[in-house]
């Protein structure tokens, strides 16, 4: 892979790094916040939610950090919305019924 680094499975990568990634934080930051503000919750809620530090909301809504897999399936499921929604693959923002809580 010529120009691209290998993403070590399990790390948390800046998003600096990887330039073209970089929007694709800032898209899966915007609306983790959308979704939260929808849902009633504060960044401290959904952390503990999460079973996440108290900061944790907070480095994803700024773009810091990238959500792997599982991370992204729980926050979904938590707040109602699709992965591919949250992902800005989609902008259908429907909720995901089976998993309304």
């Amino acid at each position: 892979m010529t120009g691209l680094k290998r993403l070590k499975m399990g790390t948390q990568q800046e998003p600096e790094k990887f330039g073209a990634f970089k929007s694709r934080y800032t898209i899966f930051g915007a609306r983790l916040k959308k979704a939260r503000e929808a849902a009633g919750l504060t960044q401290k809620e959904i952390s503990k939610r999460m079973s996440m530090a108290p900061n944790w909301c907070n480095r994803y809504e700024g773009g810091e950090r990238c959500a792997g897999i599982a991370t992204l399936v729980k926050v979904a499921d938590i707040l109602g919305v699709s992965l591919d929604w949250l992902a800005g693959r989609v902008n259908d923002g429907k909720v995901n019924e089976p998993f309304k809580k």
